[in-house]
């Protein structure tokens, strides 16, 4: 079975410092915050960016087909929503246990975004950011690692490093939340099933910031 190399993951992890050199030029020059204007433009523009570097990559390598089982699509999509309650009791009780109390997470910043914007960060947040978070973290980089170490010790680093991806301030949230679709993903090894519950569980907590933040 064709495997990823090591110098696949440098070329993308190369590409990807480049855009973030680019980007940060182009706003810093424009003397504009990201954060606070922009957020869905420039989520777009790097969850398309760098999608379309994982999909030649993968490509390449002729990967999808074995990280995607399309006879099971239906059946592993329905046993993902069966699924889902777990992950999400799971990610409520630890978001109870670890409050966010940042005035900067993103949570906030989304309100002063306007309605255009809005819309961009919703669509890459339960579409285009599932598909493209997946098959960098549990694609690339998961099986990746499993080449050469236990499945247990690849499950925990790759969620380490999808974690840091994200908010510190929900480090433990997306460390459990990534764990779990490691773990799922393992069962099935269908990517479908963790690119459900990722676009399922960022559904949910839209829907909470929408209606309960007043976003």
């Amino acid at each position: 079975m064709n495997k990823l190399k090591i110098r696949d993951i440098l070329i993308f992890i190369s590409l990807e410092i480049l855009f973030l050199f680019l980007i940060t030029i182009v706003f810093f020059e424009k003397n504009v915050e990201i954060n606070s204007r922009y957020l869905g433009t420039v989520s777009l523009i790097w969850y398309i960016y760098s999608l379309t570097i994982v999909l030649i990559i993968t490509r390449r390598r002729n990967l999808l087909s074995s990280w995607f089982k399309r006879e099971n699509f239906l059946k592993d999509f329905l046993w993902s929503l069966k699924v889902f309650p777990i992950l999400f009791i799971s990610l409520l009780i630890l978001g109870l246990l670890f409050p966010v109390n940042d005035s900067n997470y993103v949570g906030v910043n989304i309100k002063n975004l306007d309605n255009s914007q809005k819309i961009l960060f919703v669509v890459v947040a339960i579409f285009l950011g599932p598909i493209t978070e997946e098959l960098i973290f549990r694609g690339m980089v998961y099986n990746f690692l499993k080449n050469f170490m236990r499945v247990e010790v690849s499950i925990i680093i790759t969620s380490l490093i999808f974690a840091l991806f994200h908010s510190l301030e929900t480090f433990p949230v997306i460390l459990m939340l990534s764990i779990l679709m490691n773990y799922f993903y393992e069962i099935r090894s269908n990517l479908l099933v963790p690119i459900t519950l990722h676009s399922l569980n960022n559904t949910i907590a839209l829907l909470s910031l929408f209606t309960l933040g007043g976003v």
